[in-house]
């Protein structure tokens, strides 16, 4: 966020910033429910934090805990970074510096693994691991990692470190290649991520877009989840791929449809079960190239 002024008075320190007037990120999931955002938007946000993060590291300075309630909205649509209370500068010459605060739901496994050894450590890839972790949150509409009520950290860091379920499994409609992006970033290993913000954003801007572009949208009456599937070339119509209850209790259907219409679309039916059913959802969605 642009700094308007910054001060000092009565030994505290003070910085003026612009006004986001559309909220956060976080605001928006929160509003969303358990449905998550429009991947198009997700991308868009998130390269433009990883824009800012990459002009703050470029000043040696370490955010430390991006998160959507810090990715600020302007009038105008556009994502800032704000909040950098938690960060920290780098020394001259210096890959690393130390943290004194991180949000459970986007921290860097090495963070956290840094604070049970009295040494916190973080590092431009941690700021990238927490953006990634970011973007899997508005996409999917819940954080890849929360702590458990019986967790204590420990034990929350030996999840992390064996990393995050893919956010194709709770985000069906997401392309491969942001799948392929959100895992790298979120590499248990900083060393297997994107060497930095800029790199990430790059990947993120070289996400092929498709023939439609498809998002999760609030579920039909009867239905357990839906998504809609809108077509970049005009005349085309929209589908909507809906899941629902089968003819027993962990039976489950998926059905796409023309909007509008309400004909079937070929290769739009399978049956799946409870557990399997949003990774067949993907199928078929994957499936629809009308």
């Amino acid at each position: 966020m642009p700094i308007r002024h910054a001060f000092a008075d009565s030994g505290a320190r003070y910085l003026v910033t612009g006004v986001a007037e559309h909220g956060t990120v976080n605001d928006r999931i929160v509003a969303s429910g358990p449905i998550g955002l429009s991947p198009r938007d997700v991308i868009r946000w998130t390269r433009q934090t990883c824009l800012a993060a990459a002009r703050a590291h470029d000043r040696g300075l370490i955010h430390n805990d991006v998160k959507p309630a810090n990715q600020f909205l302007t009038s105008d649509g556009a994502c800032q970074l704000g909040d950098f209370g938690s960060a920290t500068l780098l020394a001259p010459g210096a890959s690393s510096t130390t943290t004194n605060g991180f949000t459970y739901e986007t921290v860097a496994p090495e963070v956290l693994l840094g604070t049970l050894t009295a040494s916190p450590l973080t590092t431009v890839r941690s700021d990238v691991y927490s953006i990634g972790a970011s973007a899997y949150w508005a996409l999917s509409g819940t954080p890849a990692q929360r702590m458990l009520p019986s967790e204590d950290d420990h034990d929350f860091m030996v999840r992390l470190i064996e990393g995050s379920p893919r956010v194709a499994l709770v985000a069906p409609h997401v392309s491969n290649q942001l799948v392929r992006c959100l895992a790298k970033a979120m590499s248990p290993d900083p060393l297997d991520r994107f060497h930095d913000a800029r790199e990430f954003m790059t990947a993120l801007g070289q996400v092929p877009v498709g023939t439609r572009t498809w998002e999760r949208v609030a579920a039909h009456p009867g239905h357990e989840a839906c998504w809609k599937g809108t077509p970049l070339k005009a005349g085309k119509p929209i589908i909507e791929t809906c899941l629902r209850g089968g003819d027993s209790p962990d039976a489950r259907i998926i059905q796409s449809s023309y909007k509008g219409s309400g004909r079937r679309v070929p290769n739009g039916f399978a049956k799946a079960t409870s557990a399997n059913a949003f990774s067949v959802v993907r199928s078929v969605i994957r499936s629809l190239k009308t």
